[in-house]
């Protein structure tokens, strides 16, 4: 079985270096080293088959104070990003993100097939090695993590160690043949390296541990659960985030009373035993972001401000409480806020204007997310067939794009399309879920849903349209 898996992963490497050698071509001008501001990575890219017109690269993978570069020619990248430290960063490409190395003061250059994301893949310019090793590794990890989560973990003991054990000798040749150019590399670098060729080994363990928590496992089982007390050589190894879900997943595996009770718990599990101040803030704030969203929260409570206590980066905090106030700005008996719409006909009128004496089921486009677009039609259709009389508006959210949007709109519909005009107003409105809708009465909330398509969501409609909407 491991056999048959390392052939498939030769194959998609083969596939990958075709993908090299063309990039090459475009991106060998930047295999010399460039005069470049400290804190600044020269970044170059061809992005093929985009379905964006721009990239985002932040040091969280919250995007927080992340850096835009637009595609160009529809797909060419060229700009600066900042890079105060080196290390591990995000970068966005719509629909996916990948973790990229960088260093200040270098540059990198990249070239991707947007259909083929992770294969196509490939690095060039002074970075160009630590990438794509890294890209090397991912693939590794891909193939090792989808051979044991379709097997479903239903091995022995032994049975599973030993597949484990031959996944890490594979890994652990490929960086000896790069021993050569790796000592080349920074020390932090190195440890970068070895803990992210680690730490799905880390996570795939848990997982195990989870499913089988009578095993005989060894004694020195989960000698890795170290790692969590320890310095981490950057906070952004991806794995260890996945390696943590479960290690809490596991930890709260009793009964818990409540959501709010499982959120405060987890508080409590990353402040208690995380060590890394970074790893920890990002995991606090992932989760206290999730609790906001899930519940919907309005103002600070007793579980936010757990979260607000232990996190230490401000940023992280403010963020979180941007979404609150957005909640809280967005939540049933509000004014609905005001923004500038623009019609199919181009003409642009304020929102108010657009729902006043009406009662309105308001839903969301994005023209990046097409496929959900298509079945959210669908679903809306059927909406307005069983209620005639309740107008359906579809707001597209991208400001830009005007006219490809126009080439989007479905024809002979009985539902209204708009597209927000300004860029400053799409956060105030900005929906959490691409199915999440509003039913709003003369610009007034008179509830917010996440999904459509949650049950029960039939019945709510029923009520707005007699008028008998619960908060």
């Amino acid at each position: 079985m491991i056999k048959a898996s390392l052939t498939d992963y030769n194959s998609s490497i083969s596939m990958k270096q075709k993908y090299i050698f063309i990039a090459l071509i475009f991106l060998q001008v930047w295999a010399c080293k460039k005069e470049n501001p400290q804190n600044k990575v020269d970044i170059r890219a061809r992005i093929i088959n985009a379905r964006t017109d721009e990239v985002l690269v932040a040091k969280n993978f919250l995007f927080i104070h992340a850096d835009t570069l637009s595609i160009e020619n529809e797909n060419e990248i060229k700009g600066k990003v900042q890079t105060d430290s080196e290390g591990l960063y995000f970068i966005y490409i719509y629909p996916e993100f990948q973790t990229v190395y960088l260093k200040p003061g270098d540059s990198l250059a990249f070239h991707i097939n947007i259909d083929e994301f992770d294969e196509s893949l490939s690095f060039s310019g002074n970075l160009g090695f630590e990438n794509n090793l890294l890209m090397e590794l991912y693939l590794i990890n891909e193939k090792e993590s989808e051979y044991f989560y379709k097997a479903h973990f239903q091995f022995q003991p032994d049975e599973f160690l030993s597949k484990i054990d031959s996944f890490s000798l594979y890994s652990q040749n490929l960086l000896h043949n790069y021993q050569k150019e790796l000592k080349n590399t920074t020390s932090k670098y190195r440890k970068i390296i070895d803990l992210w060729e680690k730490s799905l080994q880390y996570n795939l363990k848990e997982a195990y541990l989870i499913r089988h928590p009578d095993a005989d496992l060894p004694e020195n089982y989960t000698a890795y659960h170290q790692i969590l007390h320890s310095k981490l050589p950057d906070a952004n190894i991806i794995y260890m985030y996945a390696f943590v879900e479960n290690y809490i997943r596991r930890k709260l595996s009793g009964e818990i009373s409540s959501p709010e009770e499982w959120y405060r718990k987890t508080a409590e599990i990353i402040n208690k035993n995380i060590s890394d101040n970074d790893f920890k803030d990002n995991l606090l704030a992932k989760y206290c972001f999730r609790y906001i969203k899930e519940k919907k929260i309005k103002q600070l409570d007793s579980i936010t401000r757990l979260f607000f206590k232990h996190i230490q980066n401000p940023s992280y905090t403010n963020f979180c409480k941007q979404h609150i106030e957005k909640n809280k700005r967005l939540q049933a008996g509000n004014k609905f806020p005001s923004v500038e719409l623009r019609s199919p006909q181009n003409q642009k009128k304020l929102s108010d204007s657009i729902f006043k004496n009406q009662k309105i089921l308001l839903s969301f486009w994005d023209l990046k997310r097409r496929k959900n677009f298509i079945s959210n039609l669908e679903k809306l259709k059927k909406i307005k067939e069983e209620f005639p009389k309740l107008e359906i508006i579809v707001l597209n959210t991208d400001s830009r794009l005007f006219d490809e949007w126009l080439l989007e709109l479905p024809v002979d519909s009985k539902i209204k399309f708009y597209q927000i005009s300004r860029t400053s107003d799409k956060e105030k409105i900005s929906p959490y879920h691409p199915a999440q809708i509003f039913l709003i009465e003369n610009n007034s909330i008179k509830k917010s849903m996440l999904n459509m398509y949650a049950t029960g969501f039939k019945k709510e409609l029923q009520k707005f349209i007699n008028g008998k909407t619960n908060k």
